[in-house]
């Protein structure tokens, strides 16, 4: 059952890798002219940056290459928040509503991602050694990953709120129903990265089991986004 239910990870990670990667080489031609699509090709990017190193995981590599993709994942992990409140901020701006305070908000959120993504990758402060237990691969969180849950949280949760407010703002119905989708789409990124399996900080991990619900429920909601 257990390399059943591995092999349809694999199956889903490779689908969104395939299908993540194949928007974001349609949007290229109108990343620079529109910027809502560039905001939504960056988020795109980065959750694309995750499933590629959780692929890479799944398929079976030694211990220390596992540890290198796994670190390089936070490339993806830290920068999803700031990418959501970015596409948030840009779809505020084409209701018309125009803020300075919110645009140095989304600079100083990717500081700080980049701040979280390089602790992740060079040092231990954020995570750890690589634990292989019950056919789950993952890094050992440390000291500031409950710090980086919370910027993690906090962040999403304003940037949803903004693209609600962008959604009560339109007034043309088909507009207010594709920011809905939109709203289900920014959902759906956060849900689909947040390394789950780091939360408790133990080192005894779930069965794969237990754990493959959240993790296809997760693939299933960045699947629609």
């Amino acid at each position: 059952m257990a390399t059943f239910l591995s092999l349809i990870n694999i199956v889903l990670q490779s689908a969104i890798v395939i299908f993540g990667s194949t928007i974001v080489l349609y949007n290229l031609p109108y990343f620079r002219r529109d910027r809502v699509t560039r905001a939504f090709s960056l988020l795109t990017s980065f959750v694309v940056i995750v499933y590629v190193a959780e692929l890479i995981v799944s398929i079976g590599v030694p211990v220390a290459t596992a540890a290198t993709w796994l670190r390089a994942e936070w490339v993806g992990i830290a920068q999803v928040p700031a990418a959501l409140l970015h596409l948030s901020d840009v779809l505020l701006i084409s209701t018309g509503s125009v803020s300075d305070r919110r645009r140095f908000t989304v600079y100083g959120t990717y500081l700080i991602s980049t701040v979280f993504m390089t602790l992740a990758m060079l040092t231990d402060l954020v995570v750890a050694d690589v634990i292989q237990q019950n056919g789950l691969t993952y890094l050992a969180s440390s000291t500031l990953f409950p710090f980086f849950s919370l910027f993690f949280i906090v962040v999403t949760g304003l940037a949803i709120w903004n693209i609600w407010r962008a959604r009560n703002r339109t007034i043309i119905p088909i507009t207010r129903r594709r920011l809905t989708l939109v709203l289900g789409g920014a959902l759906a990124a956060p849900i689909g990265v947040y390394p789950y399996l780091l939360i408790s900080g133990s080192r005894t991990a779930p069965t794969l089991e237990s754990i493959i619900v959240l993790l296809f429920f997760g693939y299933f909601v960045v699947g629609a986004m």
